[in-house]
């Protein structure tokens, strides 16, 4: 190489100053290997089948149309309770009532609910019907209860 043909990376040393109180370099520094105990490795199931109880990778990652449609439900009641506002916001922990909205909560419900009677074990069905029907009655309530304030 002549002079003008330098290797840019002649006279520099790289140096990591990340560590905590070492005055070693990375050269100088042992490198230990990570073994499969301080990873975790060793102990992680190679999936979520064998890692999680079957209750909660049911909720995790439904295996079918039903627990879905169970699921929607469920966000779909939690959503009409707190509209008709009886119950604060999960977003915000405010009450706030708003009574068209608690009202498609509760017919999309509805829907779910007449889609699952016929799949859904006779208590699962029966719990759905008792919810809508608690929602359906507070919602006249508190619309009666607004009126009469107003």
């Amino acid at each position: 190489m002549s002079d003008k043909e330098q290797d840019p990376d002649e006279g520099f040393e790289i140096v990591d100053r990340r560590t905590r109180g070492s005055e070693e370099t990375e050269s100088e520094a042992p490198v230990e290997e990570p073994s499969d105990e301080a990873s975790g490795e060793a102990d992680e199931p190679d999936d979520l089948e064998t890692a999680l109880p079957p209750e909660v990778l049911e909720v995790l990652v439904p295996s079918s149309v039903e627990s879905v449609l169970h699921g929607a439900f469920t966000h779909l009641a939690r959503l009409a309770w707190e509209h008709i506002g009886l119950v604060p916001s999960a977003r915000t922990g405010k009450i706030h009532a708003d009574f068209a909205v608690a009202r498609r909560a509760i017919d999309a419900a509805q829907v779910i609910a007449d889609q699952l009677r016929s799949t859904a074990p006779a208590e699962v069905s029966r719990d759905m019907e008792s919810t809508l029907t608690d929602l359906k009655v507070n919602l006249v309530k508190q619309e009666r209860r607004q009126t009469t304030d107003s």
